[in-house]
């Protein structure tokens, strides 16, 4: 028997790879020519659900704030520094100031009566009006539909079961807007 070369020996290593990566792509092909009937599901029963914080007020009020991000127009201004001269050979050159369209972040605020919320786990267990008031202590993040809002359980797996859902009344009253964050005018130096 003869002895492998230098070359085969550093080969080896490499061939063996390139094997076990063509089992597996073969292996691959198998599972999914056999399953290609089935397809993925492309059909959603609804949008997905609204994701706030969560806090009780007082004993029987909770208190549910939304993060919206809405679009607003900002014009943006750039003067020159002080004691800079640009001298052009027609005309004169003034501040530029350009028009963008920037993302701002609203609060919006809804006050519900917790004695008319269902209060639920991702994973479908009822959540009762004690433990509901003991967990929002602090503020908690949730999971919110309004009454009779469809929920697509596809976006459910995102969760994990223990996540709070909370269905709200369809008699909700309009949310409080708190205008934090106001797209102000900004001027570059």
């Amino acid at each position: 028997m003869r002895s492998p070369t230098k070359f085969e020996e550093r080969d080896a290593p490499m061939f063996i790879k390139r094997i076990a990566t063509l089992l597996c792509a073969l292996a691959g092909l198998i599972v999914f020519s056999s399953d290609s009937s089935a397809g993925p599901e492309t059909n959603t029963t609804g949008g997905p659900p609204e994701l706030g914080v969560s806090v009780a007020v007082d004993g029987h009020t909770l208190e549910i704030r939304r993060f919206v991000v809405r679009m607003v127009t900002r014009t943006t201004t750039a003067d020159l520094p002080p004691g800079v001269k640009i001298e052009v050979k027609e005309g004169s050159i003034g501040p530029s100031s350009s028009t963008e369209v920037v993302p701002v972040v609203e609060m919006h605020i809804t006050q519900v009566d917790a004695t008319k919320v269902v209060a639920r786990r991702i994973d479908g267990r009822a959540v009762s009006y004690k433990v509901l008031m003991d967990e929002l202590v602090k503020p908690t993040p949730i999971v919110f539909l309004k009454q009779g809002q469809q929920l697509d359980p596809v976006f459910l797996t995102m969760f994990k079961p223990e996540s709070l859902l909370l269905v709200l009344p369809s008699s909700t009253p309009s949310p409080s807007v708190v205008p934090n964050n106001v797209a102000p005018t900004i001027r570059l130096r």
